[in-house]
C-alpha cells in the first residue's frame, strides 16, 4: 500500500507520533478456542491471526514458535503483550490490525493451551502512527531490527531503496553528525539512530549520502566512500550547501571533469589509498575515522573557498574538526 506524497513530506520518526491508548491495558486469557468453563475475559488465538495483516509484520520465526510452545507446555510461560490497532484511516479496508502477539497466538493453537496476556489497544489515525506503534515492540525473540523498522517506514517515506547496509551505515553517520562524536555506538541505541535517520532534520541529507554511495548498488568501485566517516561528511556538507555537496561528492566518487589537484580529486586519491580503522589494506596508509573526517572537511572547505587546483593537505592535522560551514581555505 503506497503512502501519499503529503505523508512522505510530513514524516518524522518521533515518539510524539505514538497513537493514543483506547483505555487501560486489560488482563485477558488467550485461548485456542472459547469454552463455557472460562471465567475470565478471553480472546481466541485465531481471532488475532485473523487481523494479522500489517504488510510489514515479521514472518513467523520457527525457533521462536518452538521456544514459546515449550514454555507453554512446561508451565514456564509468563504474561505477554497483545497489541491491537483500531484504524481511523483506510488501510486496504481493515478496521483492526495485530501489532504484537502473533507468535504467542500460533503457540497457543499449537499447544491447545491458554495463556495469560495483557491486551493493549490503540486508536490509530494515520499510517505514520501505525508504523511508529509497530516499531516500539521489543519481543524476547529479538527486537525489531533496523532493516525491519526502516522497511515499515519506507511506506511513509515513499522510498524503497534502503538496503540493510545503507540503513546501518547511514544511521550511524547521522548519529556522528548529531552527537559530534564517533562514539555513536556508546552514545546512541539502534532505535535512536533509526529515529535520527528517519527524522525531518536528517532524512533528506541521509538520502543524499545513500544515493551518492549506494545509488548504483553496493559497487566495489565506490566502497572507499562507504565508511562511516565519509558518510558523515556527506551528510554534513549537504547540510551546508546541497548544490555544492552534489558537485563535490560526485567528483570524489567518479573523478574527472576537474583538475587532478582539485580538492575533490585529492580527497578521492587519499580515501582510495587508505585503510580505515581495523580494516586490512596491504600497502595502504592507516587512516582513523577522525582523521578521515578532518581530511573531508579540509577538502570541502578548500572547494567552497574557490580552490580549483594545486590543493594539498596540511602535513599536520588540526586538534579539532574544522567547521564545515566556513568558506576559507585556512584549515587546508
Amino acid at each position: 500500500m503506497a503512502a501519499t506524497k503529503n505523508d512522505a513530506e510530513a514524516f518524522a520518526f518521533d515518539p510524539t507520533d505514538m497513537p493514543k491508548m483506547r483505555g487501560a491495558p486489560e488482563i485477558v486469557r488467550l485461548v485456542p478456542e472459547k469454552t463455557a468453563s472460562e471465567k475470565y475475559e478471553t480472546i481466541e488465538a485465531e481471532t488475532l491471526l485473523g487481523i494479522n495483516f500489517f504488510d510489514k509484520q515479521r514472518n513467523v520465526m520457527p525457533k521462536r514458535l518452538e521456544e514459546l510452545s515449550r514454555k507453554i507446555e512446561d508451565g514456564r510461560f509468563h504474561v505477554n503483550a497483545i497489541c491491537i490497532a483500531h484504524l481511523k484511516f483506510d488501510y486496504e479496508g481493515y478496521k483492526k490490525l495485530l501489532m504484537n502477539g502473533q507468535h504467542t497466538a500460533h503457540a497457543v493453537i499449537a499447544t491447545k493451551k491458554p495463556v495469560w496476556s495483557v491486551l493493549i489497544e490503540y486508536n490509530v489515525d494515520s499510517l505514520r502512527q501505525l508504523c511508529c506503534l509497530w516499531a516500539q515492540f521489543d519481543p524476547p525473540g529479538g527486537a525489531r531490527t533496523p532493516q525491519q523498522i526502516a522497511n515499515a517506514f519506507v511506506e511513509v517515506l515513499g522510498d524503497r531503496k534502503w538496503s540493510k547496509q545503507s540503513i546501518n551505515k547511514c544511521s550511524s553517520a547521522v548519529a556522528v553528525v548529531h552527537k559530534g562524536s564517533f562514539s555513536y555506538g556508546a552514545n546512541t541505541t539502534v532505535d535512536e539512530r533509526i529515529q535520527l535517520l528517519m527524522s525531518k532534520e536528517y532524512i533528506n541529507h541521509a538520502n543524499f549520502a545513500r544515493n551518492i554511495v549506494f545509488g548504483k548498488g553496493e559497487a566495489e568501485d565506490v566502497r572507499f566512500l562507504s565508511r562511516i566517516a565519509t558518510l558523515a561528511a556527506l551528510v554534513k556538507t549537504h547540510q551546508v550547501n546541497q548544490k555544492d555537496a552534489s558537485f563535490f561528492w560526485t567528483r570524489v566518487r567518479d573523478g574527472g571533469e576537474v583538475a587532478a589537484t582539485h580538492p575533490a580529486l585529492v580527497l578521492r586519491d587519499l580515501l582510495q589509498s587508505s585503510a580505515f580503522g581495523n580494516t586490512k589494506g596491504v600497502g595502504k596508509k592507516r587512516l582513523t575515522s577522525h582523521e578521515a573526517y578532518i581530511r573531508c572537511a579540509q577538502a570541502w572547505i578548500a572547494h567552497r573557498s574557490g580552490t580549483q587546483k594545486d590543493f594539498k593537505f596540511s602535513k599536520t592535522l588540526p586538534d579539532s574538526v574544522p567547521d564545515f560551514d566556513q568558506q576559507t581555505a585556512e584549515a587546508a
